[in-house]
């Protein structure tokens, strides 16, 4: 972690002198997303390899992000199974945590945990579920809520489900991952060379 914040501090102390490139490292939106200012939103599929290894790096990203800057993860739903059900399912464990006064940024939320046995049992363990219940069942057992909780707690999450929806548009660019900065620069993964890479243009989007 010390040499990343060292790294990091390197590439911005480069970007005073030559910034980011609009239409080689990132487009600006025709479209903004509203409200979203300090924002880092996320278009993502727990079923994306590379959705995947980005994860594996957020941690080292939320430890250099500056303050007042909130994270927004969007589950982005395909065809594959379950993944209507798994963005119900995360979009719950979001508003559960926020009553519980935990933000994204939390790696011990329900969120979190959830999320990273998603990415564990698709990617690493090829374990499939057999259905709807054993998914939901399996999932609040590694989140710790109860499934009362849970069934009291879905309707709120009815506000997330559509904003990831909502956002498919954005998701179509480029497929995901995705980042976009602020609701109007989106990052283009093609020219992505590492993870610094990735968390020096997040910085400097931020700021501009």
């Amino acid at each position: 972690m010390k040499f990343l914040k060292i790294f990091f501090f390197v590439l911005i102390c480069f970007s005073c002198a030559f910034g980011l490139k609009e239409g080689e490292d990132y487009i600006t939106l025709k479209k903004p997303i509203p409200n979203a200012q300090n924002t880092i939103i996320e278009l993502f599929n727990v079923g994306c390899p590379h959705c995947a290894t980005y994860y594996e790096f957020l941690p080292d990203l939320f430890e250099i992000l500056p303050s007042g800057v909130t994270f927004k993860p969007y589950h982005i739903a395909t065809s594959q199974p379950f993944s209507d059900e798994i963005s119900e399912i995360l979009a719950t464990m979001l508003v559960l945590d926020a009553n519980e006064g935990k933000t994204t940024l939390d790696l011990n939320s329900h969120y979190h945990r959830v999320l990273e046995y998603y990415f564990t049992q698709i990617h690493k363990t090829q374990k499939n579920w057999e259905s709807k219940k054993s998914l939901k069942e399996e999932s609040l057992k590694i989140a710790r809520v109860s499934p009362e909780l849970y069934d009291k707690t879905q309707k709120e999450a009815k506000g997330h489900i559509k904003e990831w929806k909502d956002s498919l548009e954005y998701a179509r660019i480029q497929g995901v991952p995705s980042f976009i900065v602020n609701g109007k620069y989106l990052i283009l993964a093609k020219n992505l060379e590492s993870f610094e890479d990735l968390a020096y243009k997040i910085d400097f989007l931020l700021r501009k």
